[in-house]
């Protein structure tokens, strides 16, 4: 599982970790979570909307392992990871879990974001993000391995996190 803020390099570093493992021939899924609820308009409340994402995620890691894979690579912002954790538990079964928080400076998280969002939302995200990240770095994080993306390439990110997970010793 890849988390952190908007921004901080989720989507880019689980890209580059599924490119390395499929390099090294290595079966795998990705998903973004984002991808599991993105729906308009959504489900009125959020215990609607959690159930949403946990049958859509239930359903295609249903797919994926009935194709054979045993790897997933998993991003998203989870700001809670008990309740995510569980949710995520209660669609794929049991699993070993390797949790990566990503982090990055406020400049690094502003600049990206501002890079990426050009639309009406920008400000209103830049916001919620260095909100987010403030939060993060003020809560305990156990069960998490913290990785700093600031002046770092996806690739050597990717790799430090294919050593965590001891999936970079499969090749």
């Amino acid at each position: 599982m890849i988390c952190g803020v908007a921004g901080v390099g989720k989507s880019t570093v689980a890209w580059e970790i599924g490119s390395q493992l499929q390099i090294a021939d290595v079966p795998h899924a990705m998903i973004d979570t984002d991808e599991l609820d993105r729906v308009y308009p959504q489900p009125e409340s959020l215990s609607e909307l959690v159930a949403l994402s946990c049958r859509n995620l239930a359903a295609l890691w249903e797919s994926f392992a009935a194709l054979g894979h045993s790897r997933l690579i998993l991003s998203g912002v989870m700001l809670d990871l008990d309740a995510d954790l569980a949710w995520i538990s209660a669609s794929i079964g049991n699993a070993d879990y390797t949790i990566v928080r990503l982090h990055a400076s406020d400049e690094t998280l502003r600049q990206r974001v501002e890079a990426r969002e050009i639309g009406s939302g920008r400000e209103e995200q830049t916001k919620r993000t260095l909100a987010q990240a403030k939060a993060l770095r003020e809560q305990r994080t156990r069960r998490t391995v913290a990785v700093q993306t600031d002046g770092r390439s996806p690739v050597e990110i990717a790799k430090e996190i294919l050593e965590v997970t001891g999936w970079a010793s499969v090749w």
